[in-house]
C-alpha cells in the first residue's frame, strides 16, 4: 500500500532512458543491489554505450524483485507496491497498481506480447493472491470454489498468452491454467497425496509439460520417489513418464516439439539414470508411447544429467567423465564432451544466438567457447552465466560483482553482497552466497 515515505523515495531519475534505449535495441539490463541504507537500489545499464541510471535511487522499505520486457517495460516492487514503468520513454510515471491493496505485493512476469503481467499480493491473513494486470484494471484469477485462504504461487506465461499456476490450500496442492477468460484445473486425479510442487515449462505449440515433486523420504505418505512427468494438451493431462518406481525430472521441450527428461532409479547401490526423449507424436491407448522413447547414452548420464534443447534442437547435458562432470551435445546419434576440461567439473552451458557457448567451472572460471569450440573467453566467475538477445554475456564474480563481457573486454558493473539482473529478454544472474 502506497505511503508518502514510498512516495518520497521512489523517485524518477531517468533522464536520457529514451537515448539509452532507442541505442541499446535489446541490450539492456536492470541490475538491484544493496544501497548501504537497509534498502536496495534498482538501475537501468545500456551496455552499449556503458551508462547507467537509477531507477529508484534510495529504498528503504519493502523490496520484492522485478521483472523486464523486451520492449523496455519494467515491473518492480518497493515498499509493498508494484509499480509499472516504461524505460524506454523520454520521462516515465510510475503507475501504482496495487495502490488500494493491503497488501505486499510482488510482479512474477509480463506475458509474451507484453499486456499482460502477473503479480502476487501476500495479504494480512496469510493468503496469498494472483492478478493479472491488462494495462488498466487488475483481475484475481483464483479458481471458483477455491477457499478464499488459498495460498497461490509461481506462474509462467505460455508463448500464446496462457498463464500455469499452482495454488495450496492445506495439504492440497493444485496446477491450473489461465487461458485469458477461465481457470481450468489440470491437476492429475492419480497423484500420491505428498505432493510439494509442480515445476512446469511449456512447447512452443502450447502444450504444457510439468513434473510432480514429492516430500522428501522421512515422509511416512513417500514410497520410494514417484515423481512423475505429465502433459497437458489443451484439453487432457496425460502421464509421460508412467515409471510408478523410479523419480523423473527436468522436462525439456526442443523447438520441433520433443520432450526430453531425466529419469532416476535408486536401486540401493546400484542407482540408473537416462535421459529419455519422446518424440512427441506417438500414443497408444490415449497415453504416449513408451516404446517410442529414446535413452540416450545411458552410459553417460547420472542423477545431474539435466537436458537443455539449444537453439538448434542440439540436446545438452551434464554427464561424467571420470570423476568429473564434463558438457555434452547429443546431436540424436551421437554424444560429444564439448567442455573437455582435465580435472575440473564443467557446468550447465548456456548458448548464445549465435551458437556460442558459455559455461563455469569448478576452478571459479566463466568459459566461452564459439561454435567450432575455440575458447574466447576464461575469465573469474561463479555460476550460470546468462546472454543478452544481441550476444552480451552477463555473470557474477565472487565479491560479488555483477559482470559483462561485449565480446571483447570484461566490465564491472556493480558491488555488493547481494545483486539480481536481468535482461529484456528475462534471462538474469544472481550473485551472492544464498
Amino acid at each position: 500500500m502506497v505511503t508518502l515515505l514510498s512516495l518520497l523515495v521512489i523517485v524518477s531519475a531517468i533522464t536520457g532512458h529514451r537515448v539509452l534505449a532507442n541505442d541499446a535495441d535489446g541490450d539492456l539490463l536492470v541490475y538491484s543491489v544493496p544501497n548501504g541504507n537497509g534498502g536496495m537500489g534498482l538501475f537501468l545499464y545500456d551496455v552499449r554505450n556503458r551508462r547507467s541510471a537509477p531507477i529508484i535511487v534510495n529504498n528503504t522499505g519493502r523490496y520484492s524483485g522485478f521483472v523486464f520486457s523486451s520492449s523496455g517495460r519494467l515491473a518492480y516492487s518497493a515498499n509493498d507496491d508494484v509499480y509499472v514503468m516504461d524505460v524506454s520513454a523520454e520521462s516515465s510515471l510510475h503507475v501504482n497498481l496495487t495502490e488500494t491493496l493491503d497488501a505486499s505485493a510482488y510482479p512474477l512476469d509480463w506475458n509474451v506480447d507484453e499486456n499482460y503481467l502477473a503479480y502476487e499480493a501476500a495479504l494480512a491473513d496469510d493468503s496469498r493472491r494472483l492478478y493479472i494486470w491488462d494495462g488498466e484494471t487488475s483481475l484475481e484469477i483464483a479458481p471458483s470454489g477455491l477457499p478464499a485462504t488459498a495460498y497461490t504461487y509461481g506462474a509462467q506465461w505460455s508463448f500464446d498468452n496462457r498463464l500455469v499456476f499452482t495454488a495450496q490450500y492445506g495439504d492440497d496442492k493444485r496446477i491450473y491454467v489461465w487461458d485469458g477468460e477461465t481457470t481450468i484445473d489440470i491437476t492429475p486425479s492419480d497423484l500420491h497425496p505428498a505432493v510439494r510442487s509442480y515445476h512446469a515449462e511449456w512447447s512452443q505449440d502450447g502444450r504444457l509439460a510439468f513434473m510432480v515433486w514429492y516430500e522428501s523420504a522421512f515422509d511416512d505418505r513417500y514410497e520410494g520417489d514417484p515423481s512423475e512427468i505429465y502433459v497437458w494438451d489443451g484439453e487432457t493431462t496425460m502421464n509421460v513418464s508412467q515409471h510408478p518406481t523410479g523419480g523423473d525430472r527436468s522436462p525439456s521441450w526442443s523447438r520441433d516439439g520433443r520432450l526430453a527428461f531425466l529419469t532416476y532409479i535408486d536401486g540401493n547401490g546400484d542407482d540408473s539414470s537416462d535421459i529419455l526423449v519422446w518424440n512427441g507424436q506417438s500414443f497408444v491407448d490415449g497415453l504416449p508411447d513408451k516404446s517410442s522413447y529414446s535413452n540416450i547414452v545411458p552410459e553417460l548420464t547420472s542423477y545431474i544429467s539435466y537436458p537443455i534443447w539449444t537453439n538448434d534442437d542440439l540436446l545438452t547435458f551434464v554427464g561424467p567423465e571420470g570423476h568429473y562432470g564434463q558438457d555434452y551435445v547429443w546431436d540424436g546419434q551421437t554424444a560429444t564432451n564439448i567442455s573437455q576440461l582435465s580435472n575440473l567439473h564443467a557446468g550447465t552451458p548456456r548458448w548464445s544466438a549465435d551458437g556460442r557457448w558459455a559455461f563455469f567451472s569448478s576452478q571459479s572460471l566463466v568459459i566461452v567457447r564459439d561454435a567450432e569450440n575455440n575458447t574466447l573467453l576464461s575469465t573469474e566467475g561463479q555460476y550460470a552465466p546468462a546472454w543478452s538477445p544481441n550476444g552480451y554475456l552477463m555473470f557474477c564474480k565472487y565479491g560479488w560483482v555483477l559482470t559483462v563481457w561485449d565480446g571483447h573486454e570484461v566490465i564491472e558493473i556493480a558491488h555488493g553482497m547481494w545483486i539480481s539482473a536481468q535482461w529484456q529478454d528475462g534471462k538474469g544472474v544472481s550473485c551472492s552466497s544464498g
